[in-house]
């Protein structure tokens, strides 16, 4: 009997995670992974990954249309909203036998509950975590929701068996996104410097390894008021710094308005000649780009688990990672100009090792061994 998998893909964070438990599946012929495609993942503004993905072999999917613009929390409620009734209508035409949901993205919780009413088997993948901001109170509704439990690393497990979630349904299988980090190479660069001359804006870069910085810096949801001006202080920091940034934009969370204003203003204003912006980048591009970086620096939790399987230092601002369990490659600041000026400094002079706190050997293959096998279950209880 053919078991179907369903598999949301709503960011450029997702998709880093569950590209290769796609291609380990599609290799087994009693498994049919069902690819659904939504959220930013979809849209140009943020980088449409669709083209990506058929380019290395994810060509069967289909794309839920759900989001509000205006990155606010108007917009981010009424996103959730729709997205609750477009998942109903996809368990409609679609009747899965396991939904896997992958984190904390407020996209992923109305899923979780509508694949609950529906009586589907639900696995989480990286539950258990702790970031001390809004995303705790997501990531924890949708274990509560969960039947099995994938978690990076034994800290998770033991939050899951604090909240209640029995220790035979949660194992550790290390952070996806490994596998891809493992194999990028310095040729990732040069498509990276050829990508500038088509794709962002600001200046073109020259990338050389270990010459460069990443910032990634994403809205603080529950500090909505205070993002543009964080935001307008990294740039005005950065833009001064001697060495090259590579900037994502911001994901579409709410505040993501404040982070996007502060960017547009500031390269309105003032002539940047040291950043190149980029609106998304998929994986296959970013895990060169950042495993060769010199340093990265902003508040995407890729500054703490992928900046640590390769060993770049890594600066964190703010809150929106103050209660993520990490390595000695981070130094964590406030979002102040003296801090930031004197983090880059600082961080010149730190040795930094290789960082084994969320990565496992081939972690895609244990997720996709485990969905393969798991007993499926259609309820869920208080302690199972």
């Amino acid at each position: 009997m053919v078991r179907k998998i369903l598999i949301p893909i709503f960011s450029r964070g997702n998709y880093a995670k569950l590209k290769n438990i796609i291609l380990e599946l599609s290799k087994h012929s009693d498994c049919e992974p069902i690819v659904v495609i939504g959220g930013t993942a979809s849209l140009d503004r943020y980088g449409d990954l669709r083209e990506t993905m058929k380019s290395y072999g994810i060509t069967d999917f289909e794309t839920l249309n759900f989001v509000v613009t205006g990155e606010d929390l108007s917009a981010m409620r009424k996103t959730a909203g729709l997205a609750s009734l477009e998942f109903s209508n996809l368990f409609e035409k679609n009747s899965p036998d396991i939904v896997l949901i992958l984190a904390d993205r407020f996209e992923c919780l109305p899923l979780a509950m509508i694949a609950r009413y529906s009586n589907k088997c639900i696995v989480h993948l990286e539950g258990g975590e702790l970031t001390g901001s809004v995303d705790d109170s997501i990531r924890h509704a949708i274990s509560k929701l969960s039947n099995y439990h994938l978690v990076a690393n034994q800290l998770a497990k033991e939050v899951l068996e604090s909240l209640g979630e029995s220790s035979g349904n949660i194992f550790i299988t290390g952070s996806t996104s490994f596998d891809e980090f493992q194999y990028a190479n310095t040729d990732g660069l040069a498509v990276m410097r050829n990508s500038q001359k088509t794709l962002g804006l600001g200046q073109e870069l020259k990338l050389m390894p270990k010459s460069y910085g990443v910032c990634i810096y994403h809205p603080v949801t529950t500090e909505y008021d205070d993002n543009y001006k964080h935001c307008n202080t990294l740039l005005e920091v950065l833009s001064e710094h001697p060495e090259e940034i590579v900037w994502l934009w911001p994901n579409m969370d709410a505040g993501s308005d404040g982070v996007s204003k502060a960017i547009r203003k500031f390269r309105e204003k003032n002539k940047i000649s040291n950043i190149h912006f980029f609106k998304s980048l998929p994986i296959e591009k970013y895990a060169p780009l950042l495993k060769y970086a010199k340093f990265i620096i902003g508040n995407s939790s890729s500054g703490i688990r992928e900046a640590g399987f390769v060993g770049v230092p890594s600066i964190t601002i703010g809150t929106r990672q103050k209660g993520r369990e990490r390595s000695q490659n981070v130094l964590t600041i406030n979002p102040y100009r003296d801090e930031i000026v004197k983090s880059l400094k600082d961080i010149k002079e730190i040795k930094f090792d290789v960082s084994h706190l969320y990565s496992e050997t081939s972690p895609s293959k244990k997720v996709a061994d485990l969905l393969l096998n798991l007993t499926i279950k259609n309820e869920k209880f208080y302690g199972e």
